[in-house]
């Protein structure tokens, strides 16, 4: 379903129409997903686009539960984390979510390989064990 899935973007005509075409459908079938795509494109490297995908797999329940969010959120549980969308703080909802997850595989993507983003090559992690004591990036000006 879209945002326009009950003709002009109205979240609550969208969930109304779900709730009506999911009637009578049991809990164990009423299984949905978010997905996003995200592509990266560079006018300088036309050939070289990248996408990323990201979902998050739930159910849609009878009723609505939550007060973040907007569109299906209040409506849109993920067993896993036992609430809905809309129950989540900001900070878990970016953790689960399908927006989420496609910026951590566009990031993943990045890190693997900067110059192909046009970013600086990262330098090279130290193999050491990392110590408690804050590091000091001597590149860095005082202020």
């Amino acid at each position: 379903m879209s945002a326009r899935y009950a003709g002009d973007h109205n979240d609550a005509a969208n969930n109304a129409k779900m709730l009506a075409n999911l009637a009578g459908v049991p809990t164990a079938k009423r299984t949905a997903h978010f997905h996003t795509t995200l592509v990266w494109v560079d006018p300088a490297r036309p050939d070289d686009d990248v996408e990323v995908d990201g979902e998050v797999d739930g159910r849609i329940t009878v009723m609505p539960a939550g007060d973040n969010g907007f569109g299906y959120d209040p409506f849109f549980y993920i067993p896993e984390q036992g609430k809905t969308m809309a129950e989540m703080s900001p900070a878990e909802k970016n953790r689960y979510s399908h927006r989420g997850n496609a910026l951590r595989a566009l990031a993943a993507l990045m890190d693997a390989d900067p110059v192909r983003f046009g970013l600086p090559k990262q330098a090279q992690q130290p193999t050491t064990q990392p110590t408690t004591e804050p590091q000091v990036n001597e590149d860095l000006e005082e202020e």
